[in-house]
């Protein structure tokens, strides 16, 4: 008995001892995840960039935040581009901004509907912490870093297909990083088409008037904010200086105009409570849909590089097809008017302007107006028809969106 009572005692040391050991291995662990996602943020992120992401002199311009193209992008754009003054093949260097840590990496390609690739470049697509709630994404870094390109050639990668609007797909092959580099080390080459895409995220607070839970996948978008936002000093209003419209397509004399309106760096979440003005959605999204390639989104924003004009960027569900329909709007009456003097109750009528400045890239519909009816904050009433917006028209076959 006393030999059995030892033997227990004994395996009673042994289980505290694994005890603590798998506590102290948790515990370990625990330190280095939390170490992993970064140092903490500062309140304000001024200054927080030290490097620009390319080099200044390199830059023409800078596209604002919230534009969209009919066809990935039916809700305004989380992402700013750069349009270079360079070489068609030149490689442009992409620097870190401040020390960041590589996330994830994506080889990502778009196909059009009959299976062509929309670009025959390497699409690299980088997923970056900054600090603690802040985190950043970039797109169209063409070539890798020696170091990088290691990492990647050695990472299992996962393979993923998803659709865009009008048949087009989505294609990745991703792989999890963990690469921490120090500002101005380089993290590849991108050039002049398609060029640098880059967002940033601040997690630590939402904006108001949203309900973060309609944007499905799209869920990072309502913590996007302007990435020159984290300079300070003569880099930020170099930068800030770069926002607007470079004019260089179809034989126009090349030129630059800035966007005069702030916020500078443009607004990718527009809602005004009580009002038309911002994201509609035909239902709450489901787990693995995308609001913007299913359709099911209706924006009435301002243009992102001149916002006078007014849009409706309107996805498939209520029309055949994705469209906009954009205008100068009126501060007065029903027709075509300023989206955030709308008030509930009302029904307004929209008509696309047939003359359109060229940055409005994305498919018109000249022969079709939209009618609008805001039922309360939550719900809109929305159909669009064919005809003007003469005569007071009625609904015929309305829908009903939410947000």
């Amino acid at each position: 008995m006393a030999k059995l009572l030892k033997n227990q005692k004994g395996f009673h040391h042994i289980v505290l001892l694994l005890i603590i050991v798998i506590v102290a291995v948790v515990g370990l662990v625990g330190y280095r995840v939390f170490k992993a996602s970064g140092p903490g943020c500062p309140k304000s992120l001024s200054g927080v960039f030290t490097k620009s992401f390319v080099d200044p002199e390199k830059i023409l311009a800078l596209r604002p935040l919230g534009s969209t193209d009919g066809m990935g992008h039916i809700l305004p754009m989380d992402h700013t581009e750069f349009t270079f003054k360079a070489a068609v093949d030149e490689k442009i260097p992409v620097y870190a901004p401040t020390q960041i840590t590589i996330t994830k990496i994506a080889k990502h390609t778009d196909y059009s509907a009959d299976g062509t690739p929309l670009t025959t470049q390497s699409n690299y697509m980088f997923d970056f912490t900054i600090c603690r709630g802040v985190t950043g994404w970039s797109e169209f870094i063409h070539e890798l870093s020696p170091d990088i390109q290691s990492v990647w050639d050695k990472a299992k990668k996962t393979h993923d297909e998803g659709p865009l609007n009008q048949g087009a797909k989505a294609v990745n092959d991703t792989a999890r990083a963990g690469i921490t580099l120090k500002a101005g080390l380089l993290l590849g080459y991108t050039n002049t088409e398609p060029s640098l895409a880059l967002s940033i995220y601040d997690t630590r607070s939402k904006p108001n008037d949203v309900n973060a839970s309609y944007y499905g996948n799209n869920q990072r978008i309502v913590n996007a904010v302007c990435f020159t936002d984290l300079y300070a000093g003569d880099l930020k209003n170099t930068l800030n200086a770069k926002y607007g419209y470079y004019e260089d397509r179809q034989g126009s004399t090349p030129g630059f105009t800035p966007r005069t309106i702030e916020p500078r760096c443009g607004q990718v979440i527009q809602n005004i409570t009580g009002t038309v003005q911002g994201d509609w959605f035909a239902n709450r999204a489901k787990k693995d849909e995308n609001l913007e390639s299913e359709g099911k989104t209706i924006s009435f924003i301002h243009n992102n590089y001149d916002p006078s004009l007014a849009e409706i960027s309107i996805g498939g569900n209520i029309v055949p097809n994705p469209q906009t329909f954009a205008f100068k709007p009126s501060h007065a009456g029903i027709v075509g008017r300023e989206f955030s003097e709308t008030q509930a109750g009302e029904t307004y009528c929209y008509k696309n302007a047939p003359a359109r400045p060229g940055f409005i890239f994305v498919p018109a519909n000249n022969d079709s107006r939209v009618l609008v009816k805001l039922l309360d904050e939550h719900h809109l009433k929305i159909e669009v028809q064919t005809g003007d917006c003469e005569n007071s028209p009625e609904f015929m076959k309305a829908i009903i969106y939410e947000r």
